[in-house]
């Protein structure tokens, strides 16, 4: 179910604006607060899929409310309403990427406007979803990976492509985390697999620090006091670099701005790559049979990982699971 923030003072809820409501409750959690400082509480704690705001708040200026929005949630959309004497203010809104509408207004202009910016916003992650999840596949299909898989900062796999168990998941995921942790994780609970000195591994894992929240790892057979194939940590590269750039242009870009392409394009730079000898237990490695499959999320993962205020992701989760 998709989430809207409505801003509104209730004294300032006519009836207009009520009938919409009362349609958008049949599909959309709504939810009312009624001013600015409500709205920014609200949006340190979840994640919206549309943010409508009425001109005349308390607390926050509307258009402060509008600024502070786009460093808080990039990308999501934001609808301001405004009365006939604020007019002059409309472009101003547009600068601030916010779509302005006049009050009072027809019920059904305003749901258009509604179906059509949801529309739009679902269309950005799953576009970055869908990226994610192929260029996690393609990491996966090289020669002698057997996991690929994405975690956040605390260690929890969030997509992976390969047959894991719930024991490798956390063990694996938790010590991808820790190459890059600023502070040490909890102890972790599970045994596998053992970090162990290069003459004694037979599996390496691979850890690139995406974003300060983001790690893309892989793991992959190897010959003891054998390096990893020259091939995995260029293929790591690529991939961290299809990942940061998919992000750029689905979640950071200021809405409206045309995505990087071939002749314009992004360069972010090159990622650290961590390299951990692993020695697993036999009967805990996957067999080759069974290595590649589809990039399949865990169901209970909390996807807002993508900015420190906790609101980009978290969408991804829903359209990645159905």
């Amino acid at each position: 179910m998709k989430n809207i923030l409505l801003v509104c003072d209730r004294a300032n809820i006519d009836r207009p604006l009520r009938r919409s409501l009362g349609h958008l409750v049949n599909s959309c959690q709504v939810e009312v607060v009624s001013d600015g400082f409500e709205a920014l509480h609200e949006l340190a704690k979840r994640a919206y899929n549309l943010i409508i705001v009425d001109f005349e708040i308390s607390g926050v200026d509307s258009l402060e409310l509008l600024e502070s929005v786009t460093y808080i949630d990039p990308g999501v959309p934001v609808i301001l309403m405004l009365k006939k004497e604020h007019r002059t203010l409309w472009n101003d809104v547009r600068t601030l990427m916010a779509e302005p509408i006049l009050r009072p207004f027809k019920p059904i202009s305003f749901l258009r406007l509604v179906d059509t910016l949801l529309h739009q916003h679902l269309e950005r992650y799953r576009d970055l979803s869908q990226i994610m999840t192929a260029t996690l596949d393609s990491l996966g299909n090289q020669v002698g990976v057997e996991f690929a898989f994405l975690a956040d900062n605390t260690g929890t796999v969030l997509l992976s492509t390969g047959q894991m168990s719930d024991e490798q998941r956390a063990a694996l995921g938790h010590l991808a985390a820790a190459q890059f942790a600023t502070e040490p994780l909890p102890v972790a609970s599970h045994a596998l697999p053992v970090v162990c000195s290069p003459a004694e591994k037979d599996h390496d894992l691979l850890a690139a620090n995406i974003l300060d929240n983001l790690v893309l790892a892989l793991v992959a057979g190897s010959s003891r006091a054998q390096s990893p194939a020259e091939h995995l940590p260029q293929a790591m590269q690529a991939a961290a670099q299809n990942i940061l750039l998919a992000i750029q242009d689905n979640v950071f870009a200021t809405p409206g701005s045309p995505p990087a392409t071939a002749e314009t394009p992004a360069e972010p730079a090159p990622v650290t790559i961590a390299l951990v000898p692993l020695r697993f237990n036999r009967r805990d490695v996957t067999s080759p049979m069974d290595r590649h499959q589809s990039a399949a999320p865990n169901e209970e993962v909390n996807w807002q990982i993508l900015s420190g205020n906790a609101a980009v992701l978290n969408r991804l989760q829903n359209i990645l699971s159905n």
